[in-house]
């Protein structure tokens, strides 16, 4: 599979980024956005994984705090892990990565559009930055596609599709389902093939399960299951390259999670 031109990536995100602010105005109408919100979100977690990459030997933990107005949001994300510098060693630089995300979104058609920027800052790799445009439909699973541009290191793009399904339990508590799957289009980032080239094509897929158990006041206990597994044997060769141990490529993690909605 060739690899897109990065300009021509980076061009047809801008022009996303750019169409979806002018037909946004129906965002306005549903009430959606009219008043500022904001969540903090504490996790504990048995892996760090991204896009099937698993990017911590063990327990981490990770904090998060968004807040949106009118369509516009700002989020900052963090990954503490405690593994990272033995406690003896003195040092306390385990804070591994830290993600600054904006975005702007609201209703357009039948279902949702979003778009924005994503700063990652990270210790043990360079920093770098992603545009990215989404879509959701308002349709039964919630299907979802966006597209993310590295317009720095990883000089390529990556493309998730989602669908997901809630089902309630009760009153106060929810069961969530979900599955994705990655495609990537010639991200360094995601790591390389067997030869040791850019790799793209299918990448990676996650089933994922968890709950929501409203706590009152705002709070919520939020637990997840999930497995992650290449989607072929070359993409699974990119997946070990980049992960953390060199050789993962199929990981089963859970995360237990405290969010605080204002």
């Amino acid at each position: 599979m060739r690899r897109p031109p990065p300009f021509v990536l980076v061009l047809l995100t801008a022009l996303a980024l750019l169409l979806c602010p002018a037909n946004l105005a129906s965002a306005q109408e549903d009430g959606r956005g009219e008043r500022a919100a904001a969540e903090v979100a504490i996790d504990l977690g048995s892996h760090y994984v991204w896009r099937g990459l698993r990017l911590s030997e063990g327990l981490v933990s990770q904090a998060s705090l968004d807040w949106q107005y009118r369509g516009f949001g700002i989020g900052v994300w963090s990954n503490y892990d405690p593994r990272e510098y033995p406690i003896e060693s003195g040092s306390r630089r385990r804070i591994t990565e830290t993600d600054v995300t904006l975005w702007y979104g609201g209703t357009w058609g039948p279902g949702r559009a979003t778009g924005g920027l994503i700063y990652y800052a990270q210790r043990a790799a360079p920093d770098t930055t992603e545009l990215f445009a989404g879509y959701e439909f308002d349709l039964p699973l919630a299907p979802s596609a966006t597209l993310f541009v590295d317009v720095h290191e990883g000089d390529g793009a990556f493309l998730l599709l989602a669908v997901g399904h809630s089902v309630g339990l009760s009153d106060a508590a929810a069961l969530d389902l979900g599955l994705e799957a990655g495609f990537n289009l010639g991200n360094a980032t995601m790591g390389t093939g067997e030869d040791g080239g850019l790799f793209s094509g299918p990448y990676h897929a996650e089933i994922w399960a968890g709950s929501s158990v409203a706590l009152g006041r705002g709070l919520a206990l939020v637990p997840r299951l999930a497995v992650s597994l290449p989607l072929s044997r070359r993409a699974g060769d990119a997946i070990a390259w980049a992960s953390y141990d060199g050789e993962t490529r199929t990981c089963v993690y859970a995360s237990l999670g405290l969010t605080a909605a204002f």
